[in-house]
């Protein structure tokens, strides 16, 4: 992105220009593959280009390719199945990565071969203001009298990091309750004790901003930006501290994108990772406030994966003030959100074209930041879209089994037409600007015909039930069991084709307590118990 303005511009341009010699739009000397399912290929983490060209010898040319291009490593980054073909190469020859594409390319074997863009974090400061002037504008007080967020609602920051020592973001930083630091991935899902999330960029289990980065000292606005946006979205609400939160309630998952070294460190060093992270994780909604002008086929894997996972995506629209479509805001099923002011003026440097799907506030947001446990103001696309996705955050905790399709479809119908407010760009800024308030009145109304239309039908025995509960269905299909306990936490979900009749579900493994069922059909709608295991 050209519109980054802070304090630091001087300095990281001087950081860029030394440290990429031959591009200032894409990583120098990384490109990704992915090899077509059809190819018997098998890398074992990171190895060294002594090791057999990492498995990858077996294609032919591959090897000459390695020498030829001085690859220095081979990682396969990823850990969810549909992004299990993805591997990120290393080599020493930048100036000629044009030309190694296109021979990497001509092997039968490989799908695509791409460089590596750097994604851009989407804010610029600004002068300070008196408080949160939005939520008055998107009739969040009145939306929270409706209901508030769930902790068992997990929202993931994929961003640079996230401070999740600060005073508001503490209390509500994901506990993943199924690992501990042991040593041991407890959970299976691929990362060793992430209790409070994942750090993509290092490896490890501490998503915190580094202090050791030698720009750290110098400005407040290294290593805060995540921190910054984890606040809009789900800082800790109604505790006496600091700010309220859209979210006020939901959790966060902090995921670390930018390495503890990264010479541009204002930049995301590894969005896609973070993506198969928060996919690991069961993320319910993905924020991604950072992005690029080129369609990177590896971040639309990771996205496409995180939607088939069942992941509400949103990110930022861009902050070029241009109808140029921006990624992966621009991708299909992502919320594309743009940024408006205090009047329900699209914002100068908000991006305005025909794939934003909404508008929320982005000028002159007051939230949390990593120096001194302190707060301050930014604006950008990059604080509308945490605020967009810690509503559906809210949408989502007012009844889980609504699908993600009818919370996109409330999110959408609740927002406040405001072309009128912008004639010259009517028509660019999708379906207006967010209205927390009238989304929950929507959602209300669907949740409503839910039970009203299937509650009748299903019925549950024994109750209480103690190694098996079984559930007569009657004319209602259910897609998706659901089993959850009383700390909101889905301890059993089961995914058939379509049942009806009588199901037998195994409650051998649970404790003894209150549990909620929800049965969710293929068409959305959905029936709820509660029994008791005994």
């Amino acid at each position: 992105m050209k519109r980054i303005v802070f304090i630091l511009v001087i300095v990281l341009s001087f950081n860029n220009s030394f440290s990429q010699k031959v591009f200032n739009d894409f990583w120098d000397g990384i490109v990704y593959i992915k090899i077509k399912p059809s190819a018997a290929v098998e890398i074992k983490g990171k190895n060294s280009v002594q090791e057999e060209f990492f498995g990858l010898h077996t294609i032919n040319g591959f090897k000459d390719l390695a020498e030829a291009y001085g690859f220095t490593s081979v990682e396969k980054t990823f850990r969810t199945p549909a992004l299990s073909n993805i591997y990120k190469i290393t080599f020493n020859k930048a100036d000629a990565v044009d030309r190694l594409i296109k021979s990497l390319q001509s092997l039968p074997e490989i799908l695509y071969a791409c460089k590596s863009p750097i994604y851009r974090s989407l804010f610029t400061p600004n002068d300070v203001h008196a408080n949160q002037w939005y939520m008055n504008l998107i009739q969040a007080y009145q939306a929270w009298d409706i209901t508030q967020g769930k902790s068992y609602v997990k929202v993931a920051i994929v961003d640079d990091a996230v401070k999740i020592s600060h005073p508001d973001l503490a209390s509500i930083i994901w506990n993943n309750p199924l690992d501990t630091v042991d040593g041991i991935d407890n959970d299976g899902n691929g990362f060793v004790d992430d209790i409070h999330g994942w750090d993509v960029a290092n490896n490890d289990n501490d998503p915190e901003p580094p202090a050791s980065h030698w720009m750290y000292q110098f400005s407040d606005m290294i290593f805060t930006h995540g921190t910054h946006c984890a606040g809009i979205a789900g800082a800790a609400t109604n505790n006496g501290v600091g700010i309220a939160s859209i979210g006020n309630g939901i959790s966060i998952i902090p995921v670390k994108c930018t390495a503890d070294n990264s010479i541009l460190p204002l930049a995301i060093d590894e969005g896609p990772a973070g993506i198969d992270y928060a996919i690991a994780a069961s993320a319910d909604v993905i924020s991604l406030s950072w992005g690029s002008g080129q369609n990177d086929s590896v971040v639309r894997d990771a996205v496409n994966a995180a939607l088939a996972a069942g992941i509400i995506v949103t990110a930022a629209a861009g902050n070029d003030g241009s109808q140029t479509l921006f990624y992966p805001a621009s991708l299909d099923g992502v919320i594309s959100v743009g940024a408006i002011t205090k009047n329900d003026i699209i914002a100068s440097f908000s991006q305005r074209n025909n794939k934003v799907t909404l508008m929320a506030p982005g000028d002159s947001i007051w939230s949390c930041q990593r120096k001194n446990n302190s707060y301050m103001y930014l604006e950008g696309t990059s604080m509308a879209c945490p605020m967009v996705a810690g509503l559906c955050g809210l949408l989502k905790s007012y009844d889980t089994t609504l699908t993600n399709e009818q919370i996109k479809a409330c999110l959408i119908a609740g927002c406040d037409n405001i072309d009128s407010l912008n004639p010259s760009v009517a028509g660019l800024m999708g379906a207006g600007r967010i209205n927390v308030y009238k989304s929950l009145l929507c959602l209300q109304n669907l949740s409503a015909e839910n039970i009203n239309k299937d509650e009748e039908a299903l019925n549950i025995f024994p109750n209480p039930a103690s190694d098996a509960l079984y559930i007569s269905c009657g004319k209602f299909s259910a897609k998706t069991i659901n089993i959850i306990d009383m700390m909101g936490r889905t301890v059993i979900r089961i995914n058939t084709e379509t049942a009806s009749g009588l199901i037998k579900v195994n409650t051998s493994g649970l404790s003894e307590g209150i549990y909620m069922l929800h049965l969710i059909s293929s068409k959305g709608t959905s029936c709820q118990r509660k029994f008791i295991v005994q």
